[in-house]
């Protein structure tokens, strides 16, 4: 993995648009300023997954500010592995048959840390799955004094690979 003494970008510094469209991509053990770290996405910056295409961060992203946007769509999947920096609070569009995977021992972590300030948005067949062998539980309202929500636009689709149990909360 790569590794930066700055503040931002383990192995990538987005300041435009990565733009995926078919493959697969895996980032692991990267980081930035001693904290786990894939993509530092700067003001305005996007990153579009199309075409089928898979991509897994090991370690996690994080964004300057709220517009950051990340899109999934055409069959693509953006895996969130264990390892992460909880610092993406951008917006994350997941559409056309996208799915966002959370992966790992400890999802219920990944899933509160690596995206807990952005907004995501499920439409058009998208989903969200879950990938561990351990139980967990998804607690759409799992922050004090929060009051978070899942609204779908057409179907959501909640997917549980592995052998743990799955609870559905909120």
């Amino acid at each position: 993995g790569a590794t930066s003494n700055t503040a931002q970008g383990g192995a990538i510094y987005n300041a435009g648009a990565i733009n995926v469209s078919g493959g697969s991509t895996v980032f692991s053990n990267n980081s930035a300023n001693n904290a786990a770290n894939d993509i530092y996405f700067a003001n305005n910056s996007t990153m579009n997954l199309t075409g089928n295409s898979t991509v897994e961060l090991g370690s996690g992203v994080q964004s300057a500010n709220q517009n950051a946007t990340i899109s999934v769509e055409g069959g693509s999947n953006l895996i969130q592995a264990n390892t992460n920096s909880g610092g993406f609070s951008g917006v994350i569009n997941i559409a056309s048959n996208g799915l966002l995977t959370y992966k790992g021992d400890t999802v219920n972590s990944a899933l509160m840390n690596s995206f807990s300030n952005a907004d995501i948005n499920l439409s058009q067949n998208s989903g969200l799955g879950f990938d561990s062998d351990n139980n967990f539980t998804l607690d759409v309202d799992d922050i004090i004094s929060s009051h978070d929500t899942i609204t779908p636009n057409g179907t959501l689709n909640i997917y549980k690979f592995g052998n743990g149990e799955m609870t559905l909360a909120g």
